[in-house]
């Protein structure tokens, strides 16, 4: 008898164990993972947490995220993480300089800063309404505006360059001198079509502006 009651209190044991297991992985799924190609694909408003898992200080926000994301769920909010370190051109775009660093996207366009408390009902206040009384970043120092565009763009470049210099490296068995000359030189290359390119679209598809040429070279 007191083996199958072992082996049902084992059982029972098991399931306990699962079931806290899974609420747990379903509180982290409702934390969006927000990459730099995803990112134009949010709509509405979201919370947005800048983290890197060497952080401290994420770790320990980490529950707390997740307890917000819960508290919020049903609620029109959505709450996203980006990992830093994965993700630089995005966090180029928001200057972010230190972790965790909070932002609010509102539905209009605001981007809007958490100063807080890292508690949860201070960050769900928040995001319920309380960015309002905060000011939000003017269009030239958002990550929408051309400033914040344009340094997402740049590092995006520079890692981008990096990986590909890495990856041929790796796979033609180059030296790494050789290989950075040889993107250099593609690189000159693609910019050169390029400019052949905006050229033939801005003169040569413009068949006035070829007439135009025409005549000036008859007039001579």
């Amino acid at each position: 008898m007191a083996a199958p009651r072992a082996l049902t209190l084992l059982l029972l044991l098991g399931a306990a164990v699962a079931a806290a297991a899974g609420g747990g992985s379903a509180a982290q799924e409702q934390v969006v993972a927000v990459t730099d190609a995803s990112f134009g694909d949010l709509s509405g408003p979201t919370l947005l947490a800048f983290t890197a898992p060497w952080c401290g200080h994420c770790k320990r926000l980490a529950p707390t995220y997740e307890a917000v994301a819960k508290e919020l769920k049903g609620e029109g909010v959505s709450v996203g993480k980006v990992d830093c370190t994965a993700e630089r051109a995005l966090a180029a775009r928001f200057g972010i300089t230190g972790f965790p660093t909070i932002y609010f996207l509102s539905a209009d366009g605001d981007v809007v800063q958490y100063s807080g408390q890292r508690s949860v009902e201070s960050l769900a206040a928040f995001a319920r309404g309380g960015w309002r009384e905060a000011e939000a970043l003017s269009y030239w120092s958002s990550p929408m505006g051309p400033v914040g565009r344009f340094k997402g763009f740049v590092i995006g470049s520079l890692y981008g360059a990096r990986n590909l210099h890495t990856t041929v490296v790796e796979r033609y068995d180059l030296s790494p001198t050789v290989a950075a000359v040889g993107l250099a030189f593609a690189g000159l290359v693609a910019i050169f079509l390029l400019a052949l390119a905006v050229a033939w679209c801005t003169v040569g598809a413009d068949p006035n502006a070829q007439q135009h040429a025409h005549a000036h070279a008859h007039a001579e």
